[in-house]
């Protein structure tokens, strides 16, 4: 029980840290383009932004800290994971000694 109370947890924990790296990404980027005079994206790499302007702190930062945003997003899905495996061996265990 209190397995499936801490991974409830770490989903919500999980996915506030998702939206926060989406975020963080969009208003890092959009500083960027703001203080890139000359950046057009229609005419200009997107990957531009971190390397020819003088703005490529704000985009590259940003790639950054979206990008460690990103782990607990993802490590509760492995843990959800092998939770569901534990799960099913416990059911067909289960259901194994029960039939026979």
């Amino acid at each position: 029980m209190i397995i499936l109370w801490c991974m409830c947890g770490m989903r919500i924990l999980g996915t506030l840290f998702g939206l926060l790296s989406i975020a963080i990404f969009l208003v890092s980027t959009e500083i960027a383009i703001r203080h890139s005079e000359g950046f057009n994206l229609l005419k200009n790499y997107y990957s531009e932004l971190g390397l020819l302007y003088p703005s490529a702190d704000f985009f590259n930062f940003g790639l950054i800290a979206a990008g460690l945003c990103l782990l607990p997003f993802f490590i509760p899905s492995e843990w959800n994971s092998e939770l569901e495996a534990r799960r099913e061996r416990l059911s067909t265990t289960g259901l194994s000694q029960a039939s026979g």
